[in-house]
């Protein structure tokens, strides 16, 4: 089901998917990833039960989240018994911004600093903790680039000097599935070793101090890494490798 083809062949055939159900606010990102993993229209937008899915295909659905996973939990709850779920997550690797001054100029683009990385992915599944586990449940990380517009013309917010027009994503994507303990050991970087603090932990994966605490805290409830004790007032943590 998972197309092989770069992004930009799919554009313009994932734009005319505006008229579907539940489309009219879909961002280019969201709408050309479920292009990209499902080329077939007829799955799309699916309406099951009180809920609208972005893909039904051979009895399974797909959700694209490029948010909070804390929205996705009640519907979750509900599919689940009857359906397998994969929940995608997009994370961006290397994003290319270009900006529209207040004079409706396009400026040289720019590379931002930052990059995404797979085991953020942590942090989101912390707020659906309940459901970790579930046989029906698993999930994919889609890493992409993207190019992002941005402009001054039109400020929504008040903490931001620009407002985000819209994310095109390009090239072909890297995609990794979380299916087994063995899936997440991976993601793990190869330089931690045991034991450790939330601080080395951080300080070798590079995540905030709120996407350290989730990632902990779910491979923990995976079982993935045990609390073995504590060093003043941290707390000291181990893989467990066999898992």
């Amino acid at each position: 089901m998972v197309n092989s083809a770069p992004f930009s062949s799919l554009s313009d055939k994932s734009a005319s998917a505006y008229n579907s159900i539940g489309t009219e606010r879909e961002k280019t990102l969201h709408r050309t990833i479920k292009y990209y993993l499902c080329s077939d229209e007829t799955t799309h937008e699916f309406k099951i039960g009180n809920y609208i899915v972005d893909i039904f295909h051979d009895g399974a659905i797909i959700e694209i989240q490029t948010g909070s996973f804390l929205p996705l939990k009640n519907k979750l709850t509900a599919l689940l018994p009857k359906y397998h779920v994969t929940v995608v997550y997009p994370v961006i690797n290397r994003k290319t911004i270009y900006l529209i001054d207040e004079m409706g100029i396009l400026l040289p683009k720019r590379s931002s600093p930052k990059k995404g990385q797979p085991l953020a992915i942590g942090q989101q599944l912390a707020q659906i903790r309940d459901l970790l586990g579930h046989p029906n449940l698993d999930f994919i990380i889609f890493i992409v680039d993207v190019d992002e517009y941005r402009t001054k013309t039109i400020v929504a917010s008040k903490r931001k000097p620009y407002d985000r027009i819209d994310q095109y994503p390009k090239g072909i994507p890297t995609i990794y599935y979380l299916k087994t303990n063995k899936d997440y050991l991976d993601l793990l970087p190869k330089e931690l070793t045991n034991p450790f603090t939330k601080e080395i932990f951080q300080k070798i994966t590079h995540l905030k101090p709120s996407a350290a605490t989730g990632v902990l805290l779910t491979y923990r409830i995976l079982g993935i890494i045990v609390q073995t004790g504590k060093i003043g007032r941290a707390f000291v943590y181990e893989v467990v490798k066999n898992k």
